[in-house]
């Protein structure tokens, strides 16, 4: 016969379960060919949220927006920077007081908020799709009474519209804190977490990083990166193979462990805080829906992707690939009459559409290249890095 869960035991089974259903959007998104912070392929998740806010709250200055989505200040105001560069947003001095800089969305990130927000629509359509109708609106309850209960605030976008479900897991998601560095007090931010939850529900068997990666929407590297942050706090131990003494297990520690505990009891007082009005029938129910919604979780695809097509092009079609990037604003790239003395150009391309471009200047016919002038904004750090590379190695 299954044992009884206790409150406190529904509690954690949710905390995890949630965390599992993130996990699982995540992973969905690497199917659309976004990264693991890639809210759209112009927008990071913290631009995207940001956007939102100011969508349902014009005028609000980082100081506010920071409030609003729990973040320190400072920490905001670096995203917001970031966000002026790429002219998705404006800072215009307020009318009451002009020393005070209001935020406004402009013409461009309202289209890319747009983008994003049908994205994550169809991501979110894909990951409940276990649900019934009944179940799907029985979940919208529960996370809803969840966020109240924590004192959540609500945005009510005017240019957008938001999955339901995604509109009240994303006010969940901002009370707990998962924008912050510690996520929900714990000491680990939000990456850490899905990585230290992965290898404690991966334990009692042999796993390795390259194990822990198909189960996480995070690269290789970035999950190595984590093991190596939680081995010198002592958390965990890497111990080779006995067959082969390259691979390393992961294990955790005492100390890891006790880690966990830890957790365990600050995640059970906020979680228990925030479904305290739900009967024990109700916690049961919410705990069978998200176990229905997680029961089958994606592995990451570890096939290479299909490579982009790396393409020599003239002045004039360096110029209308960079231009259709950038949605004609001529000012970020050289006016044509100056791309004519650039020595042609490179486009990267992926299923017809430009990712990239990169003009190569040269005072001379030939020799070094005195300028390259990349434009690429939905490109990661990563393919920038490879883009260029290709680029001077022709």
């Amino acid at each position: 016969m299954k044992k009884q869960l206790n409150r406190n035991e529904l509690y954690l089974k949710v905390n995890q379960l949630l965390l599992r259903f993130q996990l699982k959007r995540r992973m969905i998104a690497l199917t659309y060919g976004l990264g693991a912070e890639q809210a759209s392929p112009a927008l990071s998740y913290t631009e995207e949220d940001a956007l939102f806010v100011l969508d349902s709250s014009p005028g609000m200055n980082i100081r506010d927006l920071a409030k609003f989505l729990s973040v320190e200040r400072s920490w905001m105001s670096r995203v917001v920077s970031g966000m002026q560069k790429k002219n998705l947003i404006l800072a215009v001095a307020s009318n009451s007081d002009k020393r005070s800089k209001e935020l406004k969305i402009t013409a461009k990130g309202g289209r890319a908020l747009k983008e994003s927000s049908e994205l994550l629509n169809s991501i979110m359509n894909e990951s409940i799709k276990a649900l019934n109708f009944s179940q799907q609106k029985k979940l919208e309850l529960f996370l809803a009474a969840y966020a109240n209960n924590l004192g959540a605030s609500k945005s009510t976008p005017k240019t957008v519209k938001r999955h339901p479900i995604y509109a009240e897991l994303w006010r969940v998601s901002n009370v707990v804190g998962i924008l912050k560095d510690s996520f929900m007090n714990s000491g680990l931010t939000l990456t850490q977490t899905h990585v230290f939850y992965a290898i404690v529900e991966n334990n009692d068997i042999e796993v390795f990083i390259s194990d822990l990666a198909k189960k996480l929407p995070f690269d290789v590297s970035t999950v190595s990166r984590v093991v190596a942050e939680f081995e010198k706090e002592k958390l965990i131990s890497r111990t080779p193979l006995k067959k082969d003494k390259r691979n390393l297990i992961v294990k955790l520690t005492n100390a890891g462990n006790k880690k966990f505990t830890d957790i365990s009891k600050k995640v059970a007082l906020t979680v228990g805080e925030g479904l305290s009005t739900l009967s024990d029938n109700e916690l049961i129910e919410f705990v069978e829906i998200l176990d229905l919604l997680t029961k089958f979780m994606p592995l990451v695809n570890t096939k290479k992707d299909a490579e982009f097509e790396f393409l020599s092009l003239d002045c004039k079609q360096a110029y209308e690939a960079a231009s259709k990037i950038l949605d004609v604003s001529v000012s970020k790239i050289p006016a044509e009459t100056k791309i004519a003395f650039v020595d042609g150009g490179f486009g990267y391309y992926q299923q017809g559409t430009v990712k990239g471009i990169a003009a190569v200047k040269r005072t001379a016919s030939s020799g070094p290249i005195d300028q390259l002038i990349l434009v690429g904004e939905s490109l990661s750090k990563k393919e920038c890095l490879s883009f260029l590379q290709r680029c001077l190695e022709n």
